[in-house]
């Protein structure tokens, strides 16, 4: 499968490195054990019910969130549940309507876009790591492959009675996240199959 290939392709270029991949779908029953040996999550996921259960298991076991999004010619990246900022919480309390959402296989993306905004969780994960960072922990990094810009916009703080505020984290109950956002845990376009296949026709 797709993990086990990237597997293969990260080893062939590092041996000296050790890459566990979790072939599964991310739930709220799964989250706090698959997240839990880690030091620092990095989070590129392309939906509202993914980002609140990344936050949420984060903020439970006290783990850095470097969260990344890219949508047409934009990009953008912050460092979630740090002493020096907020968590994804704190900004979005409640999540956006549904039929508001925009994901990338609906308005598309420019893929060196993704490619910059990954290379600088990848950064930021590694400033971390070495003690050195976070670099966007309370800065939010935008970045307008159109225009040719990238500024940094400084985030409000911690929000009062945020779970992230709370003084024993270990009590947060990760919840039903698609009933929450009335969304599905998916960054895909639902099919929709508007013509038989005899009322079809080819370009050619």
């Amino acid at each position: 499968n797709k993990a086990e290939s990237l597997s293969r392709t990260l080893l062939a270029l590092n041996s000296l490195i050790r890459v566990d991949a979790h072939s599964v779908q991310l739930t709220a029953e799964n989250a706090e054990h698959l997240v839990h040996p880690y030091d620092v999550v990095i989070d590129a996921s392309d939906n509202a019910v993914t980002r609140y259960l990344i936050n949420d298991v984060c903020v439970k076991l006290g783990k850095p969130l470097v969260s990344g999004a890219a949508l047409r010619f934009d990009g953008q990246l912050t460092t979630y549940n740090t002493d020096f900022g907020p968590c994804y919480r704190c900004l979005y309390p409640q999540p956006p309507p549904a039929a508001a959402v925009v994901n990338c296989d609906a308005g598309g993306v420019v893929g060196p876009v993704t490619g910059i905004i990954g290379a600088a969780q990848a950064l930021e994960a590694i400033a971390i790591l070495a003690g050195w960072g976070p670099v966007y922990a309370g800065r939010l990094l935008l970045f307008d492959g159109h225009g040719g810009q990238t500024r940094t916009v400084k985030l409000r703080g911690k929000r009062e009675g945020c779970i992230c505020t709370l003084a024993d984290r270990r009590g947060i109950q990760l919840a039903d996240y698609e009933q929450f956002c009335g969304a599905s845990a998916t960054d895909k376009t639902p099919a929709s199959s508007l013509l038989t296949a005899a009322d079809r026709m080819s370009c050619r």
